[in-house]
């Protein structure tokens, strides 16, 4: 009986290990982006990254199709350090060359935002930078869109969060879109842009947003020779509204999980058992062949012609 409990302890730390080896060694709880777009249409974005990393180099956020915007002037801090800013960002650098450093890494269709991890553990990351034409005049009016988060990220989020804010505040009437996150929010509330993901946001999620100003509402010298409707019709085609998300509550995947470990620990114990039992049988036979009963008292004496446990 010692045997199938040892054994039976095996296979639990045996599964133990088989579910944690899919967990990620690095995470991120929240990201939150604040961006204020001054009245010339650029914007000035701070974002603050809650994350715990164990392995890799570096952080990075990326940005597609930037058209006639840059982004510029970027400052990393961590507590209470500022990261060095270098003109030329090699990503195939070390832990240790990209330690408390940041730049911009230039890529064929955008630019990624990158620092180093520095240290493992967890930390509190403040990232800003300005993007110019964050605004763009358009025939008809004036807009906004931009995917401010991409899928395919480098890690899922926690939570995010969106705001955007001006010198003067938005109308409760501004129409507003937001696509890429289901179940998420994108709304004017209390005067500025509001948009936050419905729980963790998925590597197959993103955050786009679109909004309409009236024309001149922004010194703007981005113009594009396009109505509103062509970008709107451009941002629904293929595109996933906020809507109810399908998903398990964190409730759902421990009760799910926990299942799992129960009818999987069950059937060990039923295969186990099976087979420790049919193994004892064979000990009851002494040397000439004969049955010996169980409970005899000197069973442990008695030899086996087969490996006793």
């Amino acid at each position: 009986m010692k045997r199938l409990y040892k054994i039976m302890f095996i296979a639990f730390i045996l599964l133990f290990f088989i579910l944690i080896g899919n967990v990620r060694a690095n995470s991120i709880s929240s990201i939150n982006m604040d961006i204020y777009v001054d009245k010339n249409g650029d914007a000035h974005v701070t974002e603050i990254w809650n994350c715990n990393v164990s392995q890799g180099t570096e952080c990075y956020h990326p940005y597609y199709n930037l058209g006639n915007s840059q982004i510029k002037d970027l400052s990393v801090t961590d507590g209470s350090r500022e990261y060095t800013t270098i003109s030329n960002w090699v990503t195939s650098g070390s832990l240790d060359s990209k330690a408390y450093k940041c730049g911009l890494n230039r890529i064929s269709n955008g630019i990624e935002i990158c620092w180093g991890i520095s240290t493992y553990g967890k930390h509190n990351y403040k990232v800003q930078y300005t993007i110019t034409n964050f605004v763009s005049e358009l025939k008809d009016s004036q807009m906004i869109y931009w995917t401010l988060i991409p899928y395919d990220f480098s890690e899922k989020i926690g939570h995010a969060y969106i705001k955007i804010y001006s010198d003067f505040n938005y109308d409760f009437e501004t129409p507003v879109w937001g696509y890429g996150n289901k179940g998420g929010t994108c709304y004017v509330y209390d005067g500025y842009i509001e948009m936050a993901s419905d729980g963790q946001l998925d590597s197959s999620e993103y955050m786009t947003i679109l909004v309409k100003f009236p024309p001149e509402t922004f010194y703007t010298s981005n113009r594009l020779d396009y109505t509103f409707d062509y970008y709107l019709d451009m941002a629904e085609v293929g595109a996933d509204h906020y809507e109810t998300k399908n998903k398990s509550s964190l409730r759902e995947k421990i009760t799910t999980a926990l299942t799992f470990i129960f009818i999987f620990g069950i059937s060990i114990f039923a295969a186990i058992a099976t087979f420790a039992k049919s193994g004892n049988n064979q000990l009851y036979f002494g040397e000439t062949g004969n049955k010996v009963p169980k409970d005899t008292p000197m069973f442990r004496d008695i030899p086996c012609k087969r490996r006793c446990f």
